[in-house]
């Protein structure tokens, strides 16, 4: 048997969770795009001279340069510790008022502002860029509607938590929201008719790593482009810090039905770096179909996310997302990664059944590095939650070789904001994966043994329904035990419905993966699943 993947289990140590950046209500309510105009391809300006030219990206490098070289300086917040009280319902009270936004490139974008408070203390920094020239933007404390909060007037450079970005998204008449940045490094958008759901990232270190604590990387800074009037998209550059790395980002922002972000990451490493986390995602997968199941849930399905798509070469493999017993680590290792995401498959209201939630409007948001990256791996680590309050799952390119200290390295890539993903590929896809311990199914105990039934479709599956006899069920396991594969017809997907024995020893973890073939062409795609058995 073909080794699958690499896996990691830790059942003893704590790991530390991320919220979904804190206040989800507090961040919003509700093929390639070119055309980045950013010059990816040079110096620092020394402050309160007048810029002798543009300011661009490579001046953002240069100043990632400076903070790599000197000691990380985590010093900040001190002088303003009522902030940091304010309890999540009071700083929620805290609204950029609407006269205050500020145009953009033309009036096709508005810019609003979040105050500090609450979790987000930290002082960022935000410069308009118009004609090359960055000005700061100052606090105003009378941008800011406070309700019945009293909070005394602050300085003009008491700066912001960070931003939001909207734009007439899903109707000309509205400015909705488009891309917020708030918290650490993390970043939100939407395509048109979809919900906040998962969050992306700049840059992580040890996410999910065991014994290993997460390093968030956080913006110092941003420079947001007030662009000609004729643009249709929104630049902005970033420069991150954190005690590990300080890096240059460029997000090139593309609104529409699925909004694309192409990025561009330069990151210097203050000491080396081994567990690298690049293009992360972080979302949420509390039940589902592939379990656990609550038997006093109303809701069958309740996630943000429900697998990890991902493309080496031309293969394209669904991982469907578990909430595991114990913290989980798998690495599938790749020469030359080709895409890779966390998708929200099933749209279906009746599987949700949450009129707030709304989870079947959640994004899935899919990364096509471009140019060449190193060899790696695209890693996902399953973190064990016993709330859909608490983000547990996350998704990033970990390459294989560490990042060495003040030697710059650059990924680009794109993010797009997509539905279900189905553009991806035109391959079959496997739409539902259902488990069945088959002890526990003639009521006895759980045994080593379980059935997979795996329903795939496609656009085009009516007219295979008399050709099954054409399909060959390809299944194969890293460590356990595959049997009894056979296909039928499901009338009621439709699709065609795969089924397979699988049997693993005690405390083993094994890996199994199906697909369909007609010859030697694949007609879908390859779903893996991972099962780690109790070790009694």
């Amino acid at each position: 048997m073909r080794q699958l993947t690499k896996h990691i289990t830790d059942s003893t140590s704590t790991w530390s969770r991320r919220q979904l950046v804190s206040a989800a209500s507090v961040w919003g309510g509700a093929g390639l795009i070119a055309g980045s105009s950013w010059n990816t391809t040079a110096v620092a300006q020394p402050a309160g001279e007048k810029p002798t030219r543009n300011f661009r990206f490579e001046d953002v490098v240069d100043r990632a340069r400076a903070l790599a070289e000197t000691p990380f300086d985590d010093a900040h917040d001190a002088e303003w510790p009522e902030l940091a009280a304010l309890d999540y319902d009071d700083y929620r009270k805290i609204r950029f008022k609407e006269e205050a936004r500020k145009s953009l490139t033309g009036g096709k974008f508005q810019l609003d502002l979040f105050h500090r408070g609450n979790l987000f203390v930290r002082r960022v920094g935000i410069n308009l860029l118009r004609n090359g020239e960055p000005t700061p933007l100052p606090y105003r404390h009378e941008d800011f509607d406070f309700d019945d909060l009293v909070l005394a007037p602050q300085p003009d450079t008491l700066g912001f938590a960070g931003f939001r970005i909207r734009t007439p998204l899903n109707r000309p008449d509205v400015f909705d929201e488009l891309i917020v940045f708030l918290g650490a490094s993390y970043f939100r958008f939407l395509g048109r008719d979809q919900r906040y759901g998962l969050s992306a990232r700049a840059f992580a270190i040890n996410a999910g790593v065991p014994m290993q604590e997460e390093e968030f990387p956080f913006f110092r800074e941003f420079w947001i482009e007030d662009g000609p009037a004729d643009q249709n998209h929104l630049n902005v550059m970033g420069l991150l810090d954190s005690p590990s790395v300080a890096g240059a980002f460029a997000f090139s922002v593309h609104p529409g039905v699925h909004t694309a972000i192409d990025v561009t990451a330069t990151v210097l490493a203050r000491r080396t770096v081994t567990t690298a986390g690049v293009a992360p995602l972080t979302s949420m997968y509390y039940t589902g179909a592939s379990g656990p199941r609550e038997a006093d849930l109303f809701r069958a399905e309740v996630h943000d996310s429900d697998g990890l798509m991902m493309r080496s070469g031309d293969e394209f493999t669904w991982r469907p997302l578990r909430n595991p017993l114990d913290n989980e680590l798998s690495l599938y290792p790749v020469d030359q990664p080709k895409g890779f995401g966390l998708l929200q498959r099933n749209r279906d209201f009746d599987q949700y059944q949450d009129l707030e939630a709304t989870y079947e409007l959640r994004p899935s948001y899919w990364v096509v590095p471009q140019g060449e990256w190193s060899a790696g791996a695209v890693q996902l680590s399953e973190l064990t939650t016993a709330t859909e309050t608490q983000d547990n799952i996350v998704a990033c390119f970990r390459p294989a070789s560490p990042l060495e200290p003040l030697k710059p390295t650059t990924w680009r890539y794109r993010i797009e904001a997509m539905t279900d993903g189905s553009e991806i590929h035109a391959l079959a896809t496997a739409s539902r994966t259902l488990i069945s311990d088959l002890a526990r199914a003639n009521g006895g105990p759980p045994s080593g043994s379980r059935l997979y039934v795996i329903d795939f479709t496609s656009h085009d599956i009516d007219y295979w329904e008399k050709a099954l006899d054409q399909f060959d069920l390809v299944v194969e396991s890293s460590r356990g035990e595959a049997t009894g594969a056979r296909l039928r017809w499901n009338p009621n997907g439709p699709g065609i419905r795969a089924m397979f024995i699988a049997r693993a020893e005690p405390g083993v973890t094994a890996e199994f993966t199906a697909r369909l073939m007609r010859g030697d062409h694949p007609f879908s795609e390859t779903w893996l699943h991972r099962w780690t058995r109790a070790a009694t």
